[in-house]
């Protein structure tokens, strides 16, 4: 028996939930900062500051970085380029996600809401889980980025499902945040970019350490 009773739907983050992809946005990150004479920085850095979507990581670096903001939006768009064009090349499935995923898109609806632009979201996660997920909810210019409920409420209308049916799964206090803003109880995952103590104190509904653990306890 699961943990929780009378779910129909998972909704998963995407960086630091689903795919690794630390190493990749750091190496961009660099890049767009070298451009502008700023020195690399390291991997846990840029973990840190990871959960808000591209524009508030990029604010981030320059805030830290001590350089006028008045170039982030150009910085924005060359980060943006890069993405595009860069996909795939360090990104790595976490561990025993494909099994989990497999087994779990027998009982429930699985869906995707993340921070990353949708224009690009979609594409991406075809190539690394086909035919798992749907919707897989980005950001545009007109929905709100996470902690907004914005995409959960895409999700869940798609669905026709109501919030006390889906749960909510991710590594960050930004996506305890974004599910509860929905109604939804969350999962906090410790395999990404956040310690489990901060998992607890954003006030996670449940703490799991390994992707098969999914299938074990829903």
């Amino acid at each position: 028996m699961g943990i929780y009773t009378g779910i129909k739907g998972l909704i998963f983050d995407l960086d630091g939930t689903l795919v690794d992809t630390a190493p990749q946005i750091r190496d961009l990150c660099n890049g767009v900062m070298a451009d502008l004479g700023a020195p690399p920085v390291n991997t846990a850095l840029v973990m840190s500051m990871l959960g808000e979507g591209p524009k508030r990581l990029i604010e981030k670096l320059f805030v830290y970085h001590h350089l006028p903001l008045d170039k982030v939006e150009e910085t924005l768009a060359v980060y943006r380029w890069r993405y595009d064009r860069s996909q795939g090349d360090k990104e790595k499935i976490y561990p025993g996600m494909k099994e989990a995923l497999k087994k779990l898109k027998d009982r429930f609806l699985l869906a995707v809401n993340t921070n990353k632009p949708e224009s690009i979201a979609p594409g991406m996660m075809e190539d690394f889980f086909p035919g798992i997920f749907s919707p897989v909810v980005g950001e545009t210019q007109t929905r709100r980025r996470k902690p907004s409920s914005d995409g959960v409420n895409v999700i869940l209308n798609a669905w026709n499902l109501k919030p006390d049916e889906v749960l909510y799964i991710g590594d960050t206090a930004v996506d305890i945040l974004t599910g509860h803003a929905a109604g939804l109880k969350v999962i906090g995952v410790t395999w990404g970019f956040r310690e489990e103590r901060v998992l607890i104190e954003a006030g996670a509904d449940y703490i799991f350490h390994h992707p098969l653990d999914l299938c074990k306890n829903l």
